[in-house]
């Protein structure tokens, strides 16, 4: 849209000050204006004044303030006194300093005031060498760069029947103070230079008396804005996605204001995907971008080849542009291949290149391929595939490709210049925000605008680079020290990721993005009367994804058996603790896998990475659990089976660990800076660890600067009382002796700079220590003492679930059952109260009875549910005042 018909005073404040005046004064941090003109604007000086920086749309650009996309047209300064005097005086800005960026903008019918001295269509002075202009023309001037000041600046055009006043040209002059940009005929201009293509169309519609007009303003109005609202077209077979493509590539505005909607998921059948959606020949600017909206609306496209063709863009989507937006799609087993006598591509798993302010979002792409075939050689250079990426070709102008992943992309050939997981290349002001790749992100020259933010990868850039490259370009992106370190990465990447399953369904581990996996909450409220209740491997991994723990209520519902799964998600971490309840309600985790990251930085690995403020966790019982290292080489990281590290007024009470190991797999670069096998290090002075055992420790290998068979390290702590472990207990400083009470081990070691702390004690002696260690435990027949809670009797809980099918008959299934005929429970204690059934399917309440009958006993109780197609069924036993009575069920179908 247009602002227009405007008048700015400037008004005296003193005579020493330097002042700003635009319609904005001044514009810094990250602030953006884009898409925006600016028409028939006088700046009126109203009293004597020195030095205005003036712009018709802002004053001053300072910091990282961007301006893309905009034009000023018909801007005039006017003298009231014959002593004022514009310093600095420009069509969109009138001063730039520190990183400030213009680009894809334009000026015309600027008249000069005077007594200026810095003077542009597009910026007046230029005081920066980190500031950038790119893509703009102008019909006077672009700007004047003062001594030092000489920037990142590309396609700055402007007539060449301009004469220069001073300061003159820096190049044909050699003065330390010069006018920027590259003289065209006024021909030449109104032809749109190929550099201005991807921003700039001609002038068909006299908008603008011949000059190149901004690709937004070439709609039916005329006037700029978005024109009408286009179709919804719907998407779902691949006979659609063709049909879809060759009219988007037919049309005039090729999908301009379209939406295009994925209803299915689409396979192509390993063929030849032909139609490019959007063209663009990167070498002659000729080409027709897609410019619409894609909307994969969570479906993937998978099992297709692309062939790249010369000079062109290559992928699902060939070429992207203006505003388009390709969002919420996911693509699978591509293959990128040039088998033909002579081409040099840019290529991408899902785009080709993307252009203008389009943007590229919420969008993975996994295995991926590029190969050459045929290796035709055209005088000395061979078949090339110049920028290959993952997910896009080249990102270019100010596009955009934010959360985003690709995964497992396979390079089968020397002949790619430049490749990368989320994109080949990247130039311009282009960015890539809040992506991850398991290769790397993207390589840009040194002196680009580009910029990539908040997004890491894995592998190891090439150097030398076997294309010969050289310095000039660089890996953008932050390397991780593993795979460990990757696949945690989902709360820093932000909203748009989850975490991956424990059971690794979707992704192995690694990030997935909201829409593939909608992680199911927590039964329960999070309150002491309903904690979050936790049944399954699964419910565990979603128990990983809370935050802002404090003061919230978590209950286990049943023992979960990990069956050897890496546990990649540990709860909490030193900058963000957990700070909870944690009831493990008499039961057991078994079969638990953790993985040391290949890293020097300081680690904590555990169940919960850290945990503090005022958690607790207790009646928790760990087995079988294998700490390993995930590299050949590392240190510093703190492991505990329960926790890595406690700190503040956290506390561990009533809970044990039994046969934990410490390996290093043999490779002896690693090297675990402490380990305990409850807890890896207690560093906080509220900290306490209470009625706890472990037994069967080992640290494998010498793999461990700091052991001990409860807890690696006191380092500060409030107390340990009635403890015992039968090989070391912990280590502390002799002065701290005194906080460890009533606790004994069996092994006698000798510390370092710290003692072992608790007592020594016979075997058999601690065998019988039951009633010395407290009113927490028991004896055994044969062995160490146990926890009460270990002994306990078959608590309350659901045990079987009768379903009816279409026919009336009983079954055990929900997956052919058409009701919930019955539920069966155990109940021990004395509290009446009613059985809720509930039915589900994608995650919505599809149906829900409360029984009639009050639960007073264990037996079976009537439901009578009607499952309407649900996929999940839940059942709870509350109390009057909603007080859980008996353990909720959770039954999905397989």
């Amino acid at each position: 849209h247009v602002i227009k018909n405007y008048e700015i005073n400037a008004e005296q404040i003193d005579n020493n000050t330097h002042m700003a005046y635009g319609l904005f004064s001044a514009i810094g941090g990250d602030a953006v204006i884009e898409n925006l003109g600016i028409e028939n604007v006088s700046l009126r000086m109203g009293a004597h004044w020195v030095y205005i920086s003036f712009g018709a749309l802002t004053g001053a650009m300072i910091d990282n303030a961007e301006i893309r996309n905009c034009y000023s047209k018909n801007v005039s300064c006017n003298h009231a006194y014959s002593n004022g005097e514009y310093s600095k005086t420009g069509g969109l800005a009138g001063s730039m300093y520190g990183t400030a960026k213009i680009f894809n903008c334009y000026s015309l019918g600027l008249t000069e005031a005077s007594g200026s001295s810095y003077f542009g269509g597009i910026v007046g002075g230029i005081y920066s060498a980190d500031t950038s202009i790119q893509n703009c023309y102008s019909d006077t001037t672009i700007g004047v760069a003062d001594a030092g000041a000489w920037g990142k600046w590309w396609n700055l055009y402007y007539p060449d029947t301009i004469t220069l006043k001073w300061p003159w040209k820096y190049y044909s002059q050699n003065t330390p103070v010069g006018y920027i940009g590259d003289t065209q005929t006024v021909d030449e201009l109104k032809a749109v230079p190929g550099n201005l293509k991807s921003a700039f169309a001609a002038d068909t519609k006299n908008i603008n008396g011949g000059y190149p007009v901004l690709k937004w303003q070439s709609d039916e109005s005329g006037e700029g804005g978005e024109g009408e609202t286009g179709e919804e077209i719907l998407i779902g077979t691949a006979e659609e996605l063709i049909a879809a493509a060759n009219a988007i590539n037919a049309d005039a505005d090729c999908g301009k204001g379209n939406t295009y909607k994925l209803t299915a998921d689409i396979d192509l059948e390993n063929k030849t995907w032909n139609t490019f959606i959007g063209t663009y020949n990167y070498e002659t600017g000729v080409g027709k971008p897609f410019k619409g909206t894609f909307d994969g609306d969570g479906h993937v496209i998978k099992n297709y080849t692309v062939k790249g063709a010369h000079k062109l863009m290559t992928g699902l989507f060939g070429a992207i542009s203006d505003s388009a937006v390709v969002k919420n799609v996911g693509v699978k087993n591509v293959s990128v291949i040039v088998d033909t006598d002579w081409v040099w591509t840019t290529a991408g798993g899902l785009v080709g290149g993307v252009y203008g302010s389009a943007q590229v979002t919420e969008c993975y792409a996994k295995n991926v391929t590029m190969d050459i075939t045929n290796y035709k050689v055209a005088g000395e250079v061979r078949n090339t595939i110049s920028y290959g990426g993952g997910l896009v070709g080249a990102v270019y102008d100010s596009g955009t490709v934010r959360n985003c992943y690709a995964l497992n992309m396979t390079v089968d050939t020397d002949e790619v210049m430049f490749e990368g997981g989320i994109a080949g290349y990247i130039d311009g002001y282009a960015k890539i925000e809040n992506c991850y790749t398991d290769l790397y992100i993207a390589v840009s020259t040194k002196s680009t605008g580009a910029s990539v933010d908040n997004s890491y990868y894995l592998g190891t850039p090439p150097w030398p680079w076997s294309n010969g490259a050289d310095s000039t370009y660089v890996y953008k992106g932050t390397q991780v020290g593993s795979t460990l370190e990757l696949k945690n990465l989902a709360p820093t990447l932000g909203e748009a990721f989850s975490i991956d399953s424990l059971t690794n369904t979707i992704n192995d581990g690694y990030p997935v993005l909201t829409w593939e996996y909608n992680a199911p909450s927590l039964s329960g409220g999070g309150t002491e009367d309903m904690p979050y209740e936790i049944y399954t491997e699964e419910d565990l991994s979603v128990f990983a994804t809370y935050d802002n723990t404090a003061g919230k209520y978590f209950k286990l519902m049943d023992d979960i058996d990990l069956g050897g799964a890496v546990w990649s998600v540990p709860v909490g971490s030193k900058t963000a603790p957990f700070e909870g309840i944690f009831n493990g309600n008499g039961h057991v985790i078994r079969n638990m896998k953790l993985k040391a990251p290949q890293s020097g930085k300081i680690n904590y690995v555990g169940l919960f990475g850290c945990i503090g403020g005022d958690a607790r966790i207790y009646d928790l019982g760990v087995e079988n659990t294998v700490a390993a290292a995930e590299g050949e080489w590392g240190y510093n990281t703190v492991c505990g089976a329960v926790v890595g590290i406690a700190v503040d007024n956290a506390s561990i009470s009533r809970c044990y660990v039994k046969n934990n190991v410490f390996d290093n797999n043999g490779q002896y670069n690693f090297l675990f800076e402490t380990v305990g096998a409850l807890l890896g290090q207690a560093d906080g002075d509220g900290v306490t660890v209470i009625d706890c055992y472990s037994l069967g420790t080992q640290v494998n290998n010498d793999c461990a600067a700091n052991e001990s068979g409860l807890i690696g390290q006191l380092l500060n702590f409030s107390s340990v009382a009635n403890c015992y472990s039968d090989t070391t207990l912990s280590m502390c400083l002799s002065e701290d002796m005194n906080k460890v009470k009533n606790s004994y081990y069996v092994t006698e070691t000798t510390g370092t700079a710290y003692d072992r702390a608790g007592t020594l004690a016979e075997e058999n002696t601690l065998k019988t220590m039951a009633s010395v260690l407290g009113g927490a435990y028991v004896n055994t027949e044969n062995g160490y003492p146990v926890l009460v809670w270990e002994t306990a009797e078959v608590k309350d809980g659901i045990v079987s679930l009768i379903y009816l099918d279409s026919e009336g008959k009983e079954t055990l299934s929900i997956s052919d059952a058409v009701s919930l005929k019955s539920v069966e429970l155990i109940k021990t204690n004395d509290e009446q109260g009613r059985l809720f059934a509930a039915a589900y399917k994608d995650n919505v309440l599809k149906n829900v009875v409360i029984c009639d009958q009050t639960v007073e006993a264990s037996g079976k109780y009537n439901a009578d549910l009607l499952l309407n197609g649900a996929d999940t069924v839940k059942i709870f036993v509350m109390t009057a005042d909603m007080k859980p009575l008996a353990k909720a069920c959770v039954v999905t179908v397989p």
